[in-house]
């Protein structure tokens, strides 16, 4: 921590309702987890986090004061997926959320 204050990312494994089970070797459902404590945990001033996840899924109801950023991956499993599955059409539904203590969050660009 510097100055009190804490930059904490996190990129949880996505919620199941937009990602296949399985995909981890030791598989949960914790996305939910997480939202929740991001959104007990936002307005603290001394904390700077980003969430990582697939738009929107309930997410932005959730963190209100939070900044999403959508971006579009280019490579890796975007590229190699098949158009119709799930890894292809959420290639384009990315997201970062960024709490509302995060600096210059209108400056972000992808």
């Amino acid at each position: 921590m510097f100055g009190g204050r804490a930059g904490i990312f996190l990129d949880p494994p996505y919620d199941f309702s937009t990602r296949a089970k399985g995909l981890y070797a030791v598989d949960s459902d914790i996305f939910g987890v997480v939202v929740d404590w991001c959104a007990k945990n936002g307005s603290r001033d001394s904390l700077r986090i980003a969430l990582c996840g697939i738009e929107d899924n309930g997410v932005s109801k959730r963190l209100v004061d939070w900044k999403p950023l959508i971006w579009s991956r280019q490579g890796g499993a975007s590229n190699m997926a098949k158009m119709g599955t799930r890894c292809k059409a959420n290639s384009n539904r990315e997201c970062i959320w960024f709490s509302p203590h995060c600096l210059n969050r209108s400056l972000l660009t992808i």
